[in-house]
């Protein structure tokens, strides 16, 4: 019996211990998800370096402005003031007027000259040259001494004495109002 038993292991084939697929589906798991992890921190890591270098681009440009920001202005000492070009240049004769103060009246000298924006606008000018005079003698007794003093009120003056007169002409415009004297007595 023992000879029939083992012609019967030798003639039935012998059984192999059953496949486990399961051992190579995990494998081929943790094969994919290790890729798929690598290839997402790649991602990531492409992400970060753009952004890396469009914040170096931005912060070259901050450091450029400020740079830029720190260079001091060229400086004029020693070189010779240039002014513009003036246009043609309008002398009225001197106005001497009362002007309102604390301490009592007061006078006011002044000379002025305009800048025009043409040749031709001289004789306009000196037909018109009494109505221009009064309405600079209305706007210099309007103001008192405290008002004209100050560089603020100067600077409202100029600008009223521009708009009067520009209100009168019609052939063209003062550019500018030049005061050549300014004196309180």
């Amino acid at each position: 019996m023992a000879s029939e038993a083992v012609k019967n292991e030798v003639s039935q084939p012998a059984k192999a211990p059953p496949k486990s697929d399961k051992l190579g589906l995990l494998v081929l798991g943790v094969v994919l998800m290790n890729t798929l992890a690598a290839a997402g921190m790649g991602y990531l890591v492409l992400q970060m370096m753009a952004r890396i270098s469009v914040s170096e681009e931005t912060s070259k440009k901050l450091e450029a402005k400020i740079e830029e920001q720190k260079k001091p202005a060229p400086s004029l000492a020693g070189k010779e003031f240039v002014p513009e070009e003036l246009g043609v240049l309008y002398p009225l004769d001197a106005f001497l007027v009362n002007i309102a103060s604390d301490r009592g009246p007061r006078f006011l000298q002044m000379k002025l000259e305009f800048e025009l924006d043409a040749p031709a606008l001289e004789d306009e000018l000196a037909l018109k040259r009494p109505a221009i005079r009064d309405g600079i003698i209305v706007l210099l007794t309007s103001r008192n001494y405290s008002e004209l003093k100050d560089p603020k009120g100067m600077k409202k003056l100029r600008q009223d004495i521009l708009r009067t007169t520009n209100n009168l002409l019609k052939s063209g415009q003062a550019k500018e109002v030049y005061f050549t004297q300014f004196t309180f007595n």
